[in-house]
């Protein structure tokens, strides 16, 4: 049966916000029209009260939720741990998935973090078993490794560093045969060198993108990357990642300067100030990826604090964000979720809010629609093009009938994975 989502705003990047309806057929868009838009007789028709319908927000990057984390397995309070039998590997994966579409995600990238092979090996596993759309939640499409291939301890972040490995073929090779072929984003720190570039070349030849993040690598280093296939900045400004006024700069420099590299940004004004989001913005032309680098407890009440590896996260006293215990700025992961990621973008930039260094994004001020669809690019087109994806991230005929209703105050309302209505609440 045909459906109709009228009475919507749909938000499509490059054009202007006006009233109008959307048609979905087979489970892909089969017309995007004005508020005139003729309805097929027979056709199931849903009153959009008004609202905007975007694209399903694509979250790159992502470890957990709903009390799990992909690595480490099921949050137990009883034991302030982890559960990592072969149930709750099988069964995480899908309730992260289904934790995340409540806020508008219907592709999901899930993060391993430094861990043991073998426990990055069962997670990936279980993964694979859910690789797909999951039921009432969104798709998963795949792994993005993140913490195997990084290096330095001053970088580590939260990450637990004796679990750190030199970048190796074979390694990589073993990790995604036990994902099924499905990893598709891996993180590699540049400055070790030949081994990191040859890592980097296969990875692209296979198909998998490469990122680069928690990283020491200087400016050369970084270029040498880049200019071997390393396209995805993972978590920008943030990890930490080498960064100096002196020329001709560290890492951080050199990826601004490539504009083939896809700013991965965490935009819950927590890890990045949004004056430097603004000037992120300006000087890449708005093109990056919204991210979450969510953690076990979005969407699971109650969890204050938890060791992962051998790090220990302690929510802020305003319940905002998570920080390496004993630390101020050290923060772990996030409990963002990707409606808030593009609520926060699109007031930012419809403020047009002067950055650090620049006056703003824009000469003027947008309009909130025009704001709104610079937001949701990020969090859909972007993405959708850094893993390949064609058949989404765009309200266009022919698309995946991936989209998500938002009110006026940018509150998730439906969201719907290849047509079908799948649980908000």
């Amino acid at each position: 049966m045909a459906l109709v989502i009228n009475n919507v705003k749909p938000v499509i990047p490059g054009e202007a916000v006006r009233d109008g309806a959307v048609l979905v057929d087979g489970g892909k868009i089969a017309g995007v029209g004005g508020a005139e838009m003729k309805i097929p007789a027979g056709a199931e028709v849903i009153d959009g009260e008004g609202g905007y319908l975007a694209p399903g927000f694509v979250d790159l990057h992502c470890h957990g939720g709903a009390g799990y984390d992909l690595t480490s397995g099921r949050y137990d309070a009883a034991a302030e741990g982890f559960r990592t039998d072969e149930e709750t590997r099988r069964k995480g994966p899908a309730e992260i998935s289904r934790a995340h579409a409540k806020h508008g995600t219907t592709t999901l990238l899930l993060g391993t973090i430094a861990a043991p092979i073998g426990e990055i090996k069962a997670s990936l596993e279980g993964l694979a078993e859910n690789i797909g759309a999951v039921e009432n939640g969104g798709r998963l499409e795949g792994a993005y490794c993140e913490g195997t291939f990084l290096k330095e301890q001053a970088y580590a972040g939260a990450q637990s560093e004796k679990y750190f490995r030199e970048p190796d073929i074979a390694l990589f090779e073993e990790l995604n045969e036990a994902a099924g072929g499905t990893i598709r984003v891996v993180t590699v720190a540049p400055e070790y060198g030949e081994p990191a570039i040859r890592l980097i070349r296969h990875l692209s030849e296979r198909g998998v993108v490469p990122a680069t993040g928690h990283s020491a690598a200087r400016y050369a280093e970084t270029m040498a990357a880049i200019d071997a296939g390393m396209r995805l900045a993972t978590h920008y400004s943030n990890g930490p990642i080498f960064t100096t006024f002196k020329p001709p700069g560290g890492a951080m420099e050199a990826i601004m300067e490539r504009e083939e590299v896809v700013l991965e940004l965490i935009c819950d004004g927590y890890h990045i100030n949004p004056r430097y989001v603004m000037d992120f913005l300006g000087a890449r032309g708005l093109k990056a990826a919204l991210i979450t680098d969510a953690m076990p407890p979005v969407e699971a009440a109650g969890i204050k604090g938890f060791v992962i590896g051998d790090k220990r996260g302690v929510m802020s006293d305003d319940g905002g964000v998570l920080r390496l215990e004993g630390t101020e700025f050290t923060l772990f992961g996030s409990i963002l979720t990707m409606d808030r990621a593009v609520a926060n973008v699109a007031r930012w930039l419809a403020g047009n809010h002067p950055g650090v260094y620049t006056r703003g994004v824009f000469d003027e001020a947008p309009t909130f629609g025009e704001a709104l669809a610079h937001a949701v690019k990020m969090a859909t087109e972007i993405p959708a093009g850094v893993l390949g994806l064609k058949d989404r991230g765009r309200l266009e005929k022919g698309k995946l009938a991936d989209m998500v209703l938002l009110d006026g105050e940018l509150a998730v309302r439906k969201v719907f994975v290849g047509g079908r209505e799948t649980a908000v609440g």
